[in-house]
């Protein structure tokens, strides 16, 4: 009964609004597909590879250190794994569509090239850990916003350190496996 309802309101619904409906349904049918299609490549595994081969070990040191517990570790890695499938292809991406707008190659001074990983990496990381850390809250169901921020600002500080290494690394990888690196 619903469906019909709506099939007459689309229906005597202007032109305009129904050929806007078309368009927004064919745009996600697109991105569906594309999305399917770079999730197949070996260019998007090797990008998700070198965020778990680096970060997941990094982080666990880090947590190790700071006293968390296994159970806290595992939970945050796994979603560490997690957040890799999701940012690693873009900040590859982002790495080279800022290499080649800045004009650094592998000959440009070490500290262009270190630019260049904090530039891409760290806006990213940023956004993802914030994401991670307000999801904490609400799954622990403690909100504390100072202390929240302060890690948020130690997490991205720590995470422009780790992109320092993690961009070169990521190169490292794609070269190993006959891709085309980031900063040539």
């Amino acid at each position: 009964m619903q469906l019909e309802i709506l099939q007459e309101e689309t229906q005597r619904d202007s032109p305009n609004r129904q050929g806007l409906v078309s368009k927004l349904y064919k745009l996600g049918t697109d991105l569906s597909r594309k999305a399917l299609e770079r999730v197949q490549t070996k260019d998007y595994w090797t990008n998700v590879f070198s965020g778990w081969t680096y970060y997941t070990p990094a982080y666990l040191v880090q947590e190790l250190a700071a006293g968390k517990d296994m159970d806290s570790i595992f939970a945050t890695r796994a979603i560490g794994l997690a957040t890799h499938l999701i940012l690693m292809d873009p900040i590859q991406k982002r790495r080279k569509r800022i290499a080649q707008k800045r004009g650094v190659t592998k000959e440009s001074s070490y500290w262009s090239q270190i630019a260049v990983n904090i530039e891409a990496i760290t806006p990213i990381q940023s956004a993802a850990y914030a994401a991670m850390l307000a999801g904490g809250m609400v799954w622990s169901g403690e909100w504390n916003s100072e202390a929240t921020f302060y890690s948020w600002l130690g997490g991205t500080i720590l995470g422009a350190f780790h992109a320092t290494i993690q961009g070169p690394y990521q190169d490292w990888l794609r070269g190993k496996y006959g891709l085309e690196k980031s900063i040539k």
